[in-house]
């Protein structure tokens, strides 16, 4: 009897240890000290809470500043190169090839199919000749502001029409090495007049390649005839 009591008295010492064992576990499993840490790495060895702070950045849309949207779809830039024939009333002078450099800011849409920009176009012409016994080398440098008319004929191709008033600043220098005449260096204002067209490179059509002709009168008498590339911001 005496035995008895003693195996009783020892399985009911067991339970209460498990349980107060299993009662100590889930204390300590709902300890804040014990809890996963966010930051910790997973088996790709990228921290889930970074994971998640970057899947938030790639699902928020992405919002152009306000001069984004201006330029968008306004602003243009251009350059072409070419063939130009350029003269004054006074000397003789000798033109070679030329490139110029344009922005356009488009002002207004008359329609669908026309719109007007404002334009600026930097033209320097390297130029030699004679006046008044003296040989000349240098530069005719053109400052161009005008308008630009574009006209849409299909999803691909434009036609375009240019008027434009300018300065001529006129950099050359007598071979010789004397004094230049004023003739050969003063600056002048020059009227300029054009026309080309357009196609469309790409699907996005912000490029576009075409000819362009244009003709000036004033101090300067020019004629070019050019290719240009331009592209739409």
């Amino acid at each position: 009897m005496k035995l008895m009591n003693i195996l009783v008295a020892g399985f009911l010492l067991a339970g209460a240890q498990a349980a107060a064992a299993k009662g100590l576990d889930s204390l300590s499993q709902n300890n804040p000290e014990n809890a996963p840490d966010p930051h910790e790495a997973d088996k790709s060895g990228v921290h889930k809470a970074d994971a998640d702070e970057k899947a938030e950045k790639a699902e928020a849309p992405k919002t152009k500043s306000a001069l984004s949207k201006t330029l968008t779809g306004n602003l243009a830039m251009s350059t072409s190169f070419g063939w130009v024939k350029a003269s004054r009333s006074e000397g003789t002078w000798r033109s070679s090839g030329m490139s110029d450099f344009q922005i356009a800011y488009k002002v207004a849409a008359l329609n669908p199919q026309m719109a007007v920009s404002g334009t600026y176009r930097y033209a320097p012409i390297a130029m030699s000749g004679e006046l008044k016994g003296q040989s000349y080398r240098g530069v005719w440098e053109m400052h161009n502001f005008g308008g630009l008319l574009n006209y849409s004929l299909n999803d691909s191709m434009s036609a375009v029409g240019s008027a434009e008033l300018g300065y001529v600043a006129a950099h050359v220098h007598p071979l010789d090495g004397t004094k230049a005449s004023t003739d050969a260096t003063k600056g002048g204002v020059q009227v300029n007049v054009g026309g080309g067209g357009d196609i469309a490179i790409g699907e996005k059509s912000t490029c576009s390649v075409g000819p362009r002709l244009r003709v000036g009168f004033g101090s300067v008498t020019s004629f070019q005839l050019a290719g240009a590339f331009n592209f739409l911001f």
